[in-house]
């Protein structure tokens, strides 16, 4: 693990590094892409490139502090007992995804631009911060999941009295490969507005439930094996696929008159 990196007098940490580099990267590939996929060069009403590049950046900052809010609520009672720990290196990645759509909408309002085309530029790229923050993630050391003998596992400590745990971050990071793979497989063709957006919360909802299981988050009581971040997964899933089917089922036929 490489949770620092010392620069003489200067120390960087990995995570927040990462960080960075993922907005960059997401920003730089959707302005690429927008000049080579057709579905994405007719666009109209979204932000320039230029215009893009402040929103992600915009989103960025917004994102950290929506994240912390949802880890202020989710450990309140915590933080209510010894509030010094807000300022700890925790934050929730909902609160980041919630806040994005939020601020969106906002941006768009003031300058004009149609709000779902926006999001679906947005979470097009989104795996690609979203994998180079899971990349930081795993650089600290952080977020791994419960021990497990298999070959997969990780020794943290390098010790050989703690077992290896489940490399969760590398986990997710495959996870945003694969979605940002069905998006380029997806805009081959027109989508309707709204589209990308709500798949991504459907693919991701959809793997983060099944990754869930392999970490140290409590059960919501003994008779049901879920956790609640789970609980939130399902409840996106299913709302992100009523809205995919909305936005995506045939149109009615006309009725006929019969003579």
């Amino acid at each position: 693990m490489l949770p620092k990196i010392f620069l003489g007098p200067v120390i960087i940490r990995t995570f927040w590094l990462m960080a960075v580099l993922g907005v960059i990267c997401a920003v730089a590939i959707n302005n690429f892409l927008r000049e080579k996929i057709p579905s994405l060069k007719t666009l109209e009403n979204v932000p320039a490139p230029r215009q893009f590049a402040i929103l992600a950046g915009m989103l960025f900052f917004f994102g950290i502090i929506g994240a912390k809010t949802a880890d202020i609520i989710w450990r309140f009672p915590k933080y209510a007992a010894n509030p010094w720990e807000i300022f700890g290196p925790k934050f929730i990645s909902f609160g980041f995804l919630f806040s994005t759509i939020i601020i969106t909408e906002v941006y768009c309002r003031i300058r004009k631009f149609d709000t779902l085309k926006t999001l679906d530029l947005i979470f097009f790229t989104f795996p690609v911060f979203q994998f180079f923050q899971r990349l930081g993630c795993f650089a600290k050391g952080c977020c791994f999941g419960t021990p497990t003998m298999s070959w997969v596992g990780i020794n943290l400590t390098h010790s050989c009295r703690v077992m290896p745990k489940h490399p969760v971050p590398l986990y997710f990071m495959g996870l945003e490969i694969l979605i940002f793979l069905i998006f380029l497989r997806l805009l081959r063709r027109p989508v309707k507005p709204g589209t990308i957006m709500f798949s991504y919360f459907a693919l991701y909802c959809f793997g983060r439930f099944f990754i869930e299981f392999i970490r140290p988050e409590p059960n919501i009581s003994l008779w049901l094996a879920i956790s609640i971040p789970q609980v939130v997964c399902l409840e996106l899933l299913i709302l992100s696929c009523g809205f995919l089917w909305a936005l995506n089922r045939p149109a009615n036929p006309p009725p006929h008159n019969k003579t």
